[in-house]
């Protein structure tokens, strides 16, 4: 006990309200910076998308060695073609029915379902972050009765071992004191290494070495869920019809061919000596008119549409279920009196007392021990799952 009192003492501790912990989780998390990365990749893509294809640049027909026998040709400047055959070609691609504004508008739409990912993943992040701290504050408290009820009993083994040499109480009461003594102190373990896996995601969470310690009550003071925001998930189902809308747009403009347009110089390859030309090249929609691609798109906007229909009915029975399971676990604490923990305390000291002036067996004793010990426990956890429902209760209302 005196090597967990000295640890506790001098551990660093970083003591936060819980919006403090959200805000250094949102500021300090590296996955979360990771993830937030994805939005500039893109809005990179956006930037790409708007950016014309090069033009083509093809130098042929160059001859390696010049017939004896040709005609004459002169150089064109210096020594530079002369008795020399070639042809240049400069081709660029013009996108026909405003298929480059669609795919920068596809682009778009991706950025913002980008944008949408990332607020799921705060979303749901917040919600692992409120149930850790739950989960901690719960386990603080009861570590905090345990070591509580181990200084009781540490009180009374003195006190008895105190009576052994006098012979009012027997020597294997002591025994089975110690025994009882050693199980609690093992369950103290096992509460302060559960502790611990708690505190080294948080942690982790929120990139310090420090022990976290929530300053703000385990149960509101008002559970009460008034705001409601827009849901993330739901969101992303909006904007994926959105973009397969956009995308049967673009998908439909692909039925009119592009150009190639064209320039062309040729020397000495004709009757021409110096030949400048202009061209332009087109696929025949003859038998591929982007037919299957436009029914893809037109399946991928219709099942987009259905599964926000889909998510809305999903949400709003969410809301009802969080709501009445925040109500059920209301009613559970509500049980408890509001001195459950003094009246427990008091009845306990009451049984040590008729313990040590053999009122009372020890038998008795460590029943009433055990009993009040999981009342307290349950109460505490009782307080969690209230945290725990009315934690839902915000998520589920997109909070």
């Amino acid at each position: 006990m005196k090597l967990l009192f000295l640890f506790l003492l001098f551990t660093d501790t970083l003591h936060l309200s819980r919006s403090e912990v959200e805000q250094r989780f949102l500021r300090e998390n590296l996955s979360l910076m990771a993830q937030r990365m994805q939005i500039s990749e893109a809005e990179a893509r956006v930037e790409q998308e708007k950016r014309w294809p090069n033009p083509t640049l093809t130098i042929d027909q160059l001859n390696l060695t010049a017939p004896k026998g040709q005609e004459v040709v002169p150089p064109l400047w210096g020594s530079f073609g002369k008795n020399r055959q070639f042809g240049v070609e400069l081709e660029q691609i013009i996108f026909t029915a405003k298929k480059k504004r669609k795919s920068i508008a596809l682009a778009e739409r991706e950025v913002q379902l980008a944008h949408l990912s990332f607020s799921e993943l705060l979303w749901e992040s917040k919600l692992q972050l409120r149930q850790k701290c739950t989960a901690a504050q719960s386990l603080r408290e009861q570590i905090s009765f345990q070591q509580s009820h181990l200084i009781e009993v540490e009180n009374i083994l003195q006190k008895m071992e105190a009576h052994v040499s006098t012979g009012r109480i027997p020597k294997k009461e002591v025994v089975r004191m110690r025994t009882y003594l050693l199980e609690q102190k093992q369950n103290l373990a096992e509460l302060i290494a559960e502790e611990s896996e708690i505190q080294l995601q948080l942690k982790i969470w929120l990139n310090t070495s420090s022990f976290l310690v929530i300053t703000d009550p385990l149960i509101p003071d008002d559970l009460e869920v008034f705001e409601e925001s827009e849901r993330p998930d739901l969101a992303i189902k909006k904007g994926l019809a959105d973009y397969q809308a956009q995308n049967l747009i673009l998908r439909k403009s692909e039925r009119m061919p592009d150009l190639q347009l064209k320039a062309q110089y040729d020397r000495n390859g004709n009757a021409m000596l110096n030949f400048f030309g202009l061209g332009v090249s087109m696929d025949l929609p003859l038998w591929d008119k982007k037919q299957g691609a436009i029914k893809e798109a037109e399946w991928a906007k219709k099942r987009s549409e259905l599964e926000v229909e889909q998510m809305e009915w999903k949400v709003q029975k969410e809301k009802e279920v969080a709501f009445e399971n925040l109500h059920k676990a209301k009613e559970f604490l509500d049980a408890f009196s509001a001195d459950f923990r003094q009246e427990q305390k008091e009845w306990l000291e009451n049984y040590q007392k008729h313990l040590l002036e053999r009122n009372t067996t020890l038998l008795e004793f460590l029943d009433q021990a055990e009993s009040s010990l999981k009342a307290l426990q349950l109460y505490v956890k009782a307080k969690e799952t209230v945290r725990l429902r009315w934690e839902e209760y915000r998520y589920v209302k997109g909070l």
